[in-house]
């Protein structure tokens, strides 16, 4: 892990806390400062900070008695949580799409079911807090729920700057907190499973060809044995044959031309991958520029990305080549495009790396 010191905020109901992150073998919070505050007072807090630290970046936890906060239920089997999470959300939260600064809880389960607790910075209190960093001059690197970073360490601000410091390996995982297995295990499986299931695809493919055929030839070589066993028992009878008309077949179906899918019928995802705060916002911008429909943005189940994947449904790769091509402009992209689940709510899904 390397050393680094990062200013990060602790916003909880009047109070907030700041303080030095410092990472290595016992990562800990240096100069730790307290201060009181209302949404009036928030600006001038946030300059005292600046003067304190000197620092130019800050990144900030929020407790969710700062939140506003949604509970729902999802199905139990759903596929990818966050984002089916996140489109309910978007229901209840007109904009929240557009956002990377929330959470949620499973909180209590039922055969088919599972109960959601979600919670982001209300959102005038999010206006309020980026105008007092902009009047302070301090640039905002990151910003998540404590729960988020709790999962990395008990201790919030250590758990935000380590966010980027989770190893991609399991068991570089399991060595580094227990506790984080719980999160990471089956994001890693998932990805496993789906990267082994491309191959399986073409061997079961290959597998029912041959056994159709197989059963085909059988068939057809039981109705001409049949035919010749008939012919050898039964001679044919000559009879008088009578010139007949043979009818004129009309075609008089109508077929319906099958519309053409464009870019903004893909319903696209894209995910923040780097742990860089506004990154997806950023990419949505991009791409709807292009032409492409970005129905959510978010963050990615890890924020471990060096480089840029694409994800696509197997009868939407025609569009690849395109979206692959229009993001290299901007992104270093990665050589692996997995296949998406045909069950995904999204046509094409893109994890945004740190390059």
């Amino acid at each position: 892990m390397k050393d680094k010191t990062s200013l990060v905020i602790s916003i909880t109901a009047g109070k907030l806390e700041s303080g030095l992150v410092s990472l290595g073998e016992k990562p800990k919070v240096d100069k730790r400062k307290s201060f009181e505050w209302t949404e009036g007072t928030l600006p001038e807090v946030f300059k005292k900070i600046k003067s304190i630290y000197k620092a130019g970046t800050i990144g900030i936890v929020y407790d969710a008695d700062v939140s506003e906060t949604l509970e729902f239920s999802i199905p139990k089997d759903v596929t990818n949580e966050r984002s089916f999470v996140g489109l309910k959300m978007a229901e209840k939260i007109p904009g929240i799409l557009d956002r990377e600064d929330w959470d949620f809880k499973v909180t209590g389960e039922t055969k088919t079911q599972k109960q959601i607790t979600v919670y982001a910075v209300r959102k005038d209190l999010l206006e309020k807090i980026n105008l007092a960093a902009k009047e302070a001059n301090l640039e905002i690197k990151t910003m998540e729920p404590m729960s988020l970073s709790e999962k990395r360490n008990s201790e919030s601000m250590i758990g935000l700057v380590q966010k980027e410091e989770i190893p991609p390996v399991l068991e570089k995982v399991e060595e580094a907190n227990p506790e984080i297995v719980k999160e990471v295990l089956p994001v890693i499986l998932e990805e496993k499973k789906f990267s082994e299931k491309s191959p399986k695809k073409g061997k079961m493919f290959l597998l029912f060809s041959g056994i159709i055929l197989l059963v085909g030839g059988l068939t057809v070589g039981g109705i001409l044995f049949s035919q010749k066993a008939l012919e050898g028992t039964n001679p044919p009878v000559p009879s008088e044959t009578k010139p007949t008309s043979i009818p004129t077949i009309v075609n008089t179906a109508v077929t319906t031309p099958t519309p053409e899918i464009t870019k903004k019928d893909l319903k696209v995802s894209v995910l923040n991958g780097s742990g860089i705060a506004g990154l997806a916002s950023k990419a949505k911008a991009f791409l709807e520029g292009l032409g492409y429909q970005v129905v959510y943005t978010g963050n990615a189940e890890v924020f471990t990305y060096e480089t840029t994947e694409v994800s696509i449904k197997e009868d939407k790769q025609m569009f690849l080549a395109d979206i692959v091509k229009s993001l290299s402009e901007k992104y270093t992209l990665s050589s692996k495009n997995p296949t998406l689940d045909p069950k995904s709510e999204f046509d094409i899904v893109i994890t945004l790396g740190k390059k």
